[in-house]
């Protein structure tokens, strides 16, 4: 599996089963602090 982060234009994932995209969205931010670490987790 591999997990591309593509900042605000959201991210890909590509596994054997094929790869697969997630746009961006919006959100109000409240606080950066560990913002990276949900994706450096995997």
């Amino acid at each position: 599996m591999v997990i591309l982060t593509k900042g605000r234009h959201g991210a890909g994932c590509l596994d054997e089963t094929g790869y697969y995209e997630q746009p961006g969205f919006r959100v109000k931010v409240q606080d950066t602090i560990g913002s990276g670490d949900l994706l450096a987790a995997f």
